[in-house]
């Protein structure tokens, strides 16, 4: 079955003769898109058999899809938040010597309480059919009542990637999968990033974001990145965003991002372990051993556990 729409609402027009308990896979041949499409997502420019990437947010599925969303309890009475931005100010010291000051600020606001409703995390591979042709696919799921909503979220996200999805029946059409070569992470080594091209990469992710908070971005990951770690790790795909810097001697791993909860998060688990999980595991399995929200106490906190 083949869907060229824009969404679809549920199943029952498009399973076909699919049995219940039988597997399936949503796909599209490699032929079908233009390339660019695909790097835009985050696979690489060689597409080779078994690149697995959790697909970078172009549109509200593929954001929900790879960050998940906040569900905005308007019933509740509303909280105080706080959002950090750069302050400059006049000082005088002493009657004719004024001097400008720039200091951090915490700026509180109200807002409703939210709950971060966990992202689906569905990850894309490039596999190949028993002709040698090349396909996107996605997971195989067993078609059963309670898996509808998770194949109608990956089949709508086909059609926001690419304007088309087919559903095939895993049993019958000899994919081929390639061990997984997963390309979520780019890893710099400790040669690899001196300041300059760290704060390259961080003025990439941020340039959308006022001025007074790019630069209070800027200097959390400047403070981390001054105590020399062994690797920074850059979010590819769907991890566009994060940074994770890794002090392997301290078996510490510090993940910066600008969309989880306004927190620094401290991890102890090996990258390797860390690098192979889905963002939802990653949020979701409290693999942090501390969470350093972003206020005034920040660069005190940090330092004292990297010295």
């Amino acid at each position: 079955m083949i869907i060229r729409k824009k969404r679809i609402r549920n199943l029952d027009r498009y399973i076909g003769s699919v049995k219940v308990g039988e597997e399936i896979i949503i796909s599209i041949p490699l032929s079908n898109i233009n390339r660019t499409v695909l790097t835009n997502i985050g696979f690489s420019n060689n597409l080779v058999h078994g690149e697995t990437i959790l697909p970078k947010g172009i549109g509200p599925i593929t954001k929900f899809n790879s960050s998940g969303k906040y569900q905005i309890h308007r019933d509740e009475p509303k909280e105080t938040v706080y959002r950090q931005a750069e302050w400059t100010r006049i000082e005088y010291h002493g009657k004719d010597n004024p001097v400008e000051v720039t200091n951090t600020v915490d700026i509180p606001y109200k807002r409703y309480p939210r709950t971060l409703i966990y992202p689906p995390s569905i990850e894309l591979n490039i596999s190949t059919d028993q002709n040698g042709n090349k396909l996107i696919i996605s997971p195989k799921f067993k078609y059963e009542k309670d898996k509808e909503v998770q194949i109608i979220h990956t089949i709508n996200m086909f059609l926001e990637i690419f304007q088309e999805a087919h559903i095939i029946d895993a049993s019958l059409n000899g994919i081929i999968q390639a061990p997984i070569i997963r390309l979520n992470w780019k890893v710099l080594p400790k040669g690899e990033m001196p300041w300059q091209n760290i704060k390259g990469i961080v003025h990439e992710i941020i340039k959308r974001k006022p001025k007074t908070t790019r630069n209070v971005i800027l200097n959390r990951i400047e403070t981390i990145n001054s105590y020399s770690p062994d690797f920074v790790a850059v979010g590819q795909g769907g991890f566009y965003g994060y940074l994770v810097f890794g002090f392997k001697n301290k078996q510490i791993y510090i993940m910066e991002s600008q969309e989880i909860n306004n927190a620094t998060y401290i991890l102890d688990k090996s990258w390797k372990h860390i690098s192979q999980l889905s963002k939802a595991e990653i949020l979701n399995n409290n693999l942090h051993k501390d969470r350093i929200v972003h206020r005034k106490t920040w660069n005190d906190k940090i330092g004292l556990i990297l010295k």
